[in-house]
């Protein structure tokens, strides 16, 4: 898991870097490459925690607690991320607008 740390942090950050200026065609083969690779390298982080419950527990139902448990806890996240997220970037992003607006009135 560890080793995929910093491959899955430079494939984020490359994932995200501004390529407006290129063709179209090269747009989506890049956006399909990269994000490509960026789910590969996540599974690669992935796999190992769905792996540890069977060696954490050798029962059954714990197993599948442990698992239910991983799998609620992520559908938290996830909500969290897709709904909080958004509401700070439009915040922020409305913030930023009023400034620039205050300053050219300046």
């Amino acid at each position: 898991m560890l080793w995929f740390a910093i491959p899955y942090g430079i494939s984020t950050i490359i994932l995200f870097l501004n390529i407006a200026s290129a063709p179209y065609w090269f747009k989506i083969a890049y956006c399909l490459g990269i994000y490509f690779i960026w789910g590969i390298v996540g599974t690669f982080i992935n796999v190992p925690y769905g792996a540890m419950v069977n060696s954490m527990t050798s029962n059954q139902i714990q197993r599948t607690e442990l698992s239910n448990a991983r799998s609620v806890g992520s559908l938290g996240a996830n909500v969290i991320t897709t709904t909080i997220a958004p509401l700070m970037c439009s915040t922020c992003y409305r913030l930023y607008i009023n400034l620039y607006l205050l300053l050219l009135n300046l």
